[in-house]
């Protein structure tokens, strides 16, 4: 983001950690994650049903109090704070406050791995205003897309009357901030290494034998309602509707990864997934094979790479996405095959993977089951020439 050789990597990942202490406080997970599920997490992926509670808000605003209180005392002057994601919006201003009190002065940094939604939907949002001034006390706040950069932009002007005539720079009370378009991207050499492993070649050689003479349709996703599973699920099952003569000729293996599994809509939404894998395999099994294999789990990195390799096509239907970096990861496994990515529109990797891939809008199952179709009887030239336009790209935005 910065190019300083040394800095403080702050990052918070709410899903992976029990309790998260700091100098004897103990925040409990299942208070903040209130404020991030029914608050930060739909505003931002442009969900309905936000709902607002003070005591969640307050939780919110203390863990950043105590980050802020721990990096003040640990850093020295000239050093650079770079700050991650969503958990931590109020975090620059709160950190720019107490280091001014002890003297010291640092460049911060601020990384938002979501989208940033339209104004009007923001505004929805009764501390839209905190956590926008909390982010504008860094020197430089990155965005993964040309969209979501303008978005936050916008929204600056229109609630803090801030000033953005010069481009990419907003200029609010007495501070001027840069804001930034970074691509996130993957370590594709670590996956074209780990197609050479001898384990995971024979993994390769087995699936392939497996799946002789199938189309394979590959999906990972968390299983979280942003991924749009449900959406891939009936598209899917409307594909097979429209075209019975691919009847076992045609997989797709989908993995959901678990995610929030003490929530109740995450809970819900497995159910919900669950159901229709086995309504579709129910309706289109026949005794030769099922066209649906639905894992609930997470899958080992060298299997994934394997499943990558002999997909023909990845699937991808986000309903909102900050990146969606299994578009990134299955192109780095397609250099022999050459496979075919069909990509949301509303997946952030859209806005520079659209000519590479085969786009769709994930509600609509006519469009998606035609881009499944369009997908899989591409001639070998046009393959090639999207995964070269895919494969420059991963090559090119790299971690």
């Amino acid at each position: 983001m910065m190019p300083v050789p040394s800095f403080w990597t702050v990052i918070l990942h709410m899903n992976i950690i029990t309790d998260f202490q700091v100098s004897g406080f103990t925040v409990v997970k299942e208070v903040l994650t209130l404020a991030i599920d029914c608050m930060l997490w739909p505003i931002l992926h442009y969900q309905s049903g936000v709902t607002f509670d003070d005591g969640p808000w307050q939780a919110y605003k203390r863990v950043n109090e105590l980050f802020a209180d721990q990096i003040a005392d640990a850093a020295d002057t000239g050093k650079l704070v770079w700050v991650h994601d969503y958990h931590l919006m109020l975090l620059p201003e709160l950190l720019r406050s107490r280091l001014e009190q002890q003297g010291k002065s640092c460049a911060i940094g601020f990384s938002l791995h979501t989208p940033f939604p339209a104004g009007d939907f923001w505004r929805a949002l009764p501390v839209r205003k905190h956590l926008i001034e909390g982010l504008l006390a860094s020197d430089l706040i990155g965005f993964h897309t040309d969209e979501y950069k303008q978005n936050f932009i916008e929204t600056c002007g229109n609630l803090l009357n801030a000033r953005t005539e010069i481009q990419n720079q907003i200029q609010y009370k007495n501070r001027l901030v840069c804001i930034g378009k970074f691509i996130v991207g993957i370590d594709p050499q670590k996956f074209t290494d780990t197609l050479k492993n001898p384990e995971v070649e024979n993994r390769i050689k087995t699936l392939k034998e497996k799946y002789r003479g199938m189309t394979v349709i590959v999906g990972v996703d968390r299983l979280d309602h942003i991924k749009g599973l449900t959406q891939k699920l009936k598209g899917f099952d409307s594909f097979l509707d429209d075209h019975p003569e691919l009847r076992n000729k045609v997989v797709l293996i989908q993995v959901a990864v678990p995610s929030r599994e003490d929530v109740k809509e995450y809970q819900e939404l497995e159910t919900e997934l669950s159901t229709l894998a086995g309504k579709i395999n129910g309706k289109h099994s026949t005794p030769d094979g099922t066209p649906l294999l639905y894992m609930h789990r997470s899958v080992p990195f060298n299997e994934l790479a394997a499943l990558y390799s002999i997909a023909d096509a990845c699937l991808l239907t986000s309903t909102r996405d900050g990146m969606n970096l299994v578009s990134f990861e299955y192109v780095a496994c397609q250099e022999k095959r050459h496979g075919v990515l069909i990509l949301s529109e509303f997946a952030g990797a859209a806005s520079f993977m659209r000519e590479g891939s085969i786009c769709f809008h994930p509600a609509n199952k006519t469009e998606m089951s035609e881009a499944i179709f369009k997908a899989l009887t591409l001639d070998p030239e046009e393959r090639q020439s999207k995964f070269e336009k895919l494969q420059k790209f991963v090559h090119t935005y790299t971690r």
